[in-house]
C-alpha cells in the first residue's frame, strides 16, 4: 500500500472514531480505500467481504468502493476512504457529503418509499457550491418494463430487472434530467444512475453486497 493510501486510511479511521457507527463497527471503513477497478469482484470476493458495499462511478472516472457505515430510518450511509458520503433511500441518493457539488433532498420519504408507483410529484432540494436552497424539483416517475443489465459480480449471468425512470425538472434554473433505477424481482435496488447537481456528472451505483435488514 502506498504512503498516500495509508495516510488517507488513517485519517478516515481517526475521524470515524468520534461517533458511533452502525453495527459493523468502524473496521468497515478499512475496506473502503480499495479501488474496484483494480480488484476482481467475483463471487468469492463478495462472500469474503464482511460488510455491505457499493461500487460508485462519478461520470467516466474510475470506480471506487464505498462501505456501509450506518442505517437509520431506512437511509443507508455509505463512506469512502476520503470521507465522501452518499446517503441512499430505496436507491435514491437523498444527500451527499464531500463532493464538489453536494445536495440534500428534504422531503424524500414522501416520494421514494416505493419508486415503482408511477406518479407525478415534487420535492425540495438544497444545492451547494454554489448554494441554492429550497428549490422545487418536479418529478415524473414511470415504469419502463424489464431490462437486463450486466451483473457486477464477475462470472455471473446478467440480471433481469425492472427499470424505473425518474424525470426531474427544476424550473427556477431550467434544469432537467432523467434518473434510472433498476430493481430485481425482490424489489431490491441493483443499480442506479442519477444526476444530482447541474454542475456535476451523473453518479452510477452498483449495489454489490446488499444490506439486509
Amino acid at each position: 500500500m502506498t504512503k498516500f493510501k495509508i495516510l488517507i486510511l488513517a485519517l478516515v479511521i481517526s475521524s470515524c472514531s468520534n461517533f458511533p457507527l452502525y453495527n459493523y463497527g468502524y473496521n468497515a471503513v478499512k475496506e473502503s480505500y480499495l479501488s474496484l477497478d483494480s480488484v476482481v469482484v467475483d463471487e468469492e470476493y463478495v462472500k469474503k467481504a464482511r460488510y455491505a458495499f457499493i461500487r460508485v462511478r462519478f461520470g467516466s472516472s474510475r470506480s471506487a468502493l464505498l462501505t456501509l457505515l450506518r442505517s437509520k430510518d431506512g437511509v443507508l450511509e455509505w463512506i469512502s476512504a476520503d470521507d465522501i458520503r452518499l446517503y441512499t433511500y430505496n436507491g435514491k441518493i437523498v444527500k451527499t457529503f464531500g463532493l464538489p457539488n453536494d445536495i440534500e433532498i428534504l422531503n424524500f420519504k414522501e416520494n421514494f418509499t416505493s419508486l415503482k408507483s408511477q406518479k407525478e410529484s415534487s420535492y425540495i432540494t438544497n444545492f451547494y457550491e454554489p448554494k441554492l436552497l429550497e428549490q422545487v424539483t418536479s418529478i415524473k416517475i414511470q415504469n419502463k418494463g424489464y431490462k437486463k443489465i450486466k451483473n457486477p459480480v464477475q462470472g455471473k449471468t446478467k440480471l433481469t430487472t425492472v427499470l424505473i425512470e425518474e424525470k426531474i425538472f427544476v424550473e427556477s434554473i431550467n434544469w432537467s434530467r432523467k434518473n434510472k433505477y433498476y430493481f430485481n424481482s425482490e424489489n431490491q435496488i441493483e443499480m442506479t444512475k442519477q444526476y444530482l447537481h447541474p454542475f456535476s456528472t451523473p453518479i452510477t451505483i452498483e449495489f454489490i453486497k446488499k444490506y439486509i435488514q
